[in-house]
């Protein structure tokens, strides 16, 4: 059995591979392979994910208040500093009307805006930035956090 790698970069590809598999001589079997290749934002999730979880371990706090705490204290302040030539996404998706009546008649009414910080808003390069902020916050904070075989990646560093 002879083993040939094809990358499907374009549809070109998947054909060429499509059509070597159809062409093939039949010994009786066939084993397909199909690898996606990860995007740096995927790699820069599961790092993220990774650092999280160890930060929470490390310092006795949940991963989500962990998550809420690094959003607030390493992702607001990238978002807010500007600093970077982009098309923004519409500020009007961080923030959620909240109201809250007060008596039976809901005669007080109150709306006021609440702040929603997420990740997914975040740009490969801020995410990049946001990055280097979580490894100075756990630093600070005394956490611990595992190396990862995806930091080069996820920091757009070349091998």
């Amino acid at each position: 059995m002879s083993k040939n790698t094809y990358r499907l970069a374009s549809p070109e590809d998947a054909k060429a591979a499509v059509n070597a598999v159809m062409s093939a001589p039949w010994d009786g079997s066939l084993m397909m392979t199909i690898r996606k290749t990860e995007t740096r934002r995927e790699i820069q999730n599961r790092l993220y994910r990774c650092w999280v979880r160890d930060i929470a371990n490390s310092i006795g706090q949940t991963e989500a208040a962990v998550h809420n705490q690094l959003r607030a204290d390493c992702l607001a302040p990238i978002y807010l500093s500007g600093a970077e030539n982009q098309k923004q996404q519409d500020w009007t998706d961080m923030y959620h009307i909240i109201t809250e009546d007060h008596g039976e008649t809901g005669d007080l009414t109150r709306y006021w805006l609440e702040q929603v910080i997420s990740t997914t808003w975040a740009t490969v390069s801020q995410f990049s930035r946001f990055l280097d902020a979580v490894s100075h916050w756990a630093v600070d904070h005394g956490a611990q956090i595992s190396t990862h075989p995806g930091y080069e990646a996820a920091m757009g560093i070349k091998a």
